[in-house]
């Protein structure tokens, strides 16, 4: 399995600080361990340039790939699958919620989040349809309308893990799904901290109480 994911980083370029995408590729073999196969540094992010990471990917011997987990970009799974055909793409959970949270309100976006928990964390296809079914005929799936819609046009890449056991190995993507539920929603966010009080230097303030500064 791999996943595949792109990151902005401020990057130093000469004299300037330019936001750039670091293009990460993380594989994970057949006993679970994990293994950074490589980061690329482009401008941005997009499908043409993941075509080229598979393809080197698939030079340097990776060529047996049961799930590939994407963030769900435009022409990703395209790029993905004309270096691996017979690969399973399933698209992020934690990226999904992210892409129908954009529709909802903020002050609902909590309550939003609970009544989504059941979609992404059942354990079989039958049980997230129902529960998308319940979630869209529900007072916020009629105000949000939008919200169901990207669930709904991202099923046919969300459910491909649905066919394996929960919990089969350790770091498994049914593994990773259920951590979303432990991360804070998009609305606990803590009151900002005051800045701590710039204390002078010891050679600032003999300037100050220096003759020659009151010239």
């Amino acid at each position: 399995m791999i996943y595949l994911d792109a990151i902005v980083l401020k990057i130093r370029d000469g004299v300037h600080v330019r936001n750039k995408a670091a293009h990460i590729a993380v594989g994970v073999d057949i006993d679970g361990i994990k293994h950074v196969l490589g980061i690329w540094i482009e401008n941005t992010e997009g499908a043409k340039f993941w075509a080229g990471v598979c393809a080197e990917l698939a030079n340097r011997g990776v060529q047996d790939v049961l799930i590939v987990c994407t963030d769900g970009l435009r022409g990703f799974p395209e790029a993905i699958e004309a270096t691996w055909p017979d690969s399973l793409i399933q698209t992020c959970v934690v990226h999904l919620i992210r892409a129908a949270m954009r529709f909802v309100s903020y002050k609902d976006r909590k309550a939003v989040a609970a009544a989504l928990k059941p979609l992404y964390t059942a354990a079989t296809e039958e049980a997230a349809l129902e529960a998308l079914t319940e979630l869209a005929a529900s007072d916020l799936g009629k105000q949000y309308p939008h919200m169901i819609a990207t669930w709904e046009n991202a099923w046919d890449r969300f459910v491909p893990f649905l066919a394996f056991p929960p919990n089969a190995a350790p770091g498994d993507l049914h593994d990773e799904r259920d951590r979303v539920a432990e991360l804070p929603t998009a609305q606990d966010h803590e009151e900002p901290r005051p800045l701590p009080l710039r204390r002078r230097s010891p050679l600032s303030m003999a300037m100050k109480k220096s003759p020659l500064a009151a010239r």
